[in-house]
């Protein structure tokens, strides 16, 4: 890092450095714990992930891990028609209003963006803004810069896996949900809705184990 910094002085000897931490993590094959990482406090955990179709421009599934005093409960809010996802959304705002006090984690941007895209639809906005704000944690941005998992990539699939997760389903994917959701709507087969709802539960568990594992080896 002090070499390169003196000639490329556009990045920082610190970036540098993390650059090179990440180069030995993937060479040799091992987690590098960088800082550690403050998670708050809290009796009650929630964990969080939304199924979308793109090519409905739809948000069909929302669903929540409740982790409260050592026990797990999934919790998922179905649009089993497209014109039913406000109904689905604000059956889980009201869920949620249930949980004043709980963090919220999950994976990546896309949850807060579909909260606010959905509270300007449906109504809410002061709440929805007030959950974001005072409760929502996004794991991701949380440990990319604290942790550095022998990845090229840091999906939430790719960190999961890494650390003994596995999904339920072979097929499980994002993109295969869509595809079963439209299955579902042209078959009204149970067992197409139910893989979909099994595969957001596994996402949901897999943001638990994540957090838990990071929570073990460098939480505060």
């Amino acid at each position: 890092p002090d070499l390169l910094a003196a000639k490329i002085p556009a990045v920082s000897r610190d970036r540098l450095h993390h650059v090179r931490m990440q180069a030995t993590a993937l060479s040799e094959g091992r987690t590098i714990v960088m800082q550690s990482v403050p998670f708050p406090s809290a009796t009650t955990e929630l964990y969080f992930d939304i199924e979308s179709s793109p090519v409905r421009d739809l948000e069909f599934m929302f669903g929540v891990l409740v982790v409260e005093k050592g026990k797990e409960t999934y919790h998922s809010f179905v649009a089993k028609k497209p014109e039913e996802e406000g109904e689905a959304w604000k059956s889980f705002l009201t869920f949620i209003k249930t949980y004043p006090e709980a963090r919220i984690y999950h994976f990546g941007w896309y949850e807060i963006e579909v909260m606010k895209r959905m509270s300007a639809k449906y109504g809410e906005v002061d709440l929805v803004e007030k959950i974001i704000a005072s409760q929502m944690h996004d794991l991701l941005i949380m440990i990319r810069d604290a942790i550095l998992f022998p990845l090229h990539f840091y999906s939430l699939k790719d960190i999961a896996k890494l650390l003994g997760f596995s999904w339920r389903g072979a097929e499980a994917s994002g993109v295969n949900a869509v595809v079963w959701y439209e299955q579902y709507l042209k078959t009204r087969r149970k067992a197409k809705l139910q893989a979909i709802i099994d595969y957001n539960e596994d996402d949901c568990r897999a943001t638990f184990v994540v957090k838990k594992w990071v929570a073990e080896k460098a939480g505060e």
